[in-house]
């Protein structure tokens, strides 16, 4: 929500502040290298808004599930690097259930929240296209911001 501010650092961390006095609530480290992209949990049925959080970094190839209420990690996907560069960009779908991200310049790959399912699997090296953004139109279609200028939709 809006009661909080959540900021990841250059030296792997993320740090919750409380808004409006800029108390550190939590500091968590986890990433051994910068902080790539931040997503906050939208909130569903089971899951408050802003209780949950996905971090990635570019450098460590790492993606990381985080319990902002706890303050601390609950798990770790190690992505794999095949000649490009580890996961960039990150967000979660409008109702939180799934997640999308870049990896290897050229490469999205959408998971299960709940179960870390890979449900998605495109890599569109073979059009020598990288993707610089990735974004939910909707639960069941995903676009991709190419750096040619172009959109793919999913």
């Amino acid at each position: 929500g809006d009661k909080h501010i959540l900021i990841g650092t250059a030296d792997g961390k993320l740090v919750l502040y409380e808004a409006s006095s800029l108390q550190v609530v939590h500091v968590m480290g986890g990433h051994t290298s910068p902080v790539s992209c931040i997503t906050v949990h939208p909130g569903s049925e089971n899951t408050p808004a802003g209780s949950m959080a996905l971090t990635c970094s570019e450098n460590d190839n790492t993606v990381r599930l985080w319990d902002l209420t706890k303050g601390r990690c609950g798990f770790v996907t190690k992505v794999k690097k095949k000649g490009g560069g580890g996961p960039s960009v990150i967000k979660f779908s409008p109702n939180g259930e799934t997640y999308t991200y870049q990896h290897n310049h050229t490469h999205i790959t959408t998971k299960s929240t709940s179960t870390d399912e890979i449900l998605l699997d495109i890599d569109l090296g073979q059009q020598l296209f990288r993707v610089n953004d990735v974004a939910y139109i909707t639960e069941s279609f995903i676009c991709a911001g190419l750096n040619n200028g172009g959109i793919s939709v999913f």
